[in-house]
């Protein structure tokens, strides 16, 4: 009677060596095609033929930009200061003799920018001159200096002697306040404003 493990044994010894010889022997990885994997490929789009790409996430993803990149200018976003309110130029002469004034509109803010001018004054003993834009109800403005603009001889002119004055200023006027040129041993003066007007919030 034979021993019933030596078949058995010698199936396992047949299969360990199939094994061995199929380890030994193995091929290089191919393809599904049976092909050998080809070289690594790069795709590089010019900046002609971008390459779409969406966002998925909820969360922004920090970008770094390697290369050049060009703004769309073609639909500017329009943008507004809102430290500053839209403004209406504002222009008026004021004249002495008068009564000449400016009054501030109503829901509006006067900021006068620049002024310019001129008076005239009869000297009778040292009379001290002066002009200014006064401000009321109130006692706000401001005086300006004159250049003597009246020469004989290359001198001053003694008799009906005339002064000028061109300055950038900075002044404020509340809704209904009303702008006047005021002056002392004045004979005859005139003065230019220019502003504007802005919305009292």
């Amino acid at each position: 009677m034979r021993n019933p493990r030596f078949p058995l044994l010698a199936i396992v010894a047949y299969l360990a060596l199939a094994g061995l010889l199929a380890i030994s022997t193995a091929r290089p990885g191919s393809t599904q095609a049976g092909h050998p994997p080809g070289p690594d490929v790069r795709v590089v789009n010019t900046t002609a033929e971008p390459v779409p790409v969406t966002l998925q996430s909820p969360n922004p993803v920090p970008v770094t930009l390697q290369g050049s990149a060009t703004i769309d200018t073609t639909n500017p976003i329009p943008v507004r200061d809102v430290d500053r309110q839209p403004q209406q130029p504002v222009q008026f002469s004021l004249f002495i003799p008068g009564p000449s004034s400016y009054t501030v509109p109503a829901g509006k803010r006067l900021v006068v920018e620049y002024v310019s001018g001129g008076f005239v004054i009869i000297p009778h003993g040292g009379v001290a001159a002066t002009v200014g834009l006064e401000v009321r109800p109130g006692f706000d403005g401001h005086v300006f200096a004159g250049v003597p603009s009246s020469y004989n001889d290359g001198a001053p002119a003694p008799d009906g002697l005339g002064f000028t004055f061109s300055q950038s200023a900075r002044l404020y006027a509340g809704p209904g306040k009303s702008l006047s040129l005021g002056g002392g041993g004045v004979q005859l003066a005139s003065m230019r404003v220019s502003g504007y007007l802005v919305d009292v919030p």
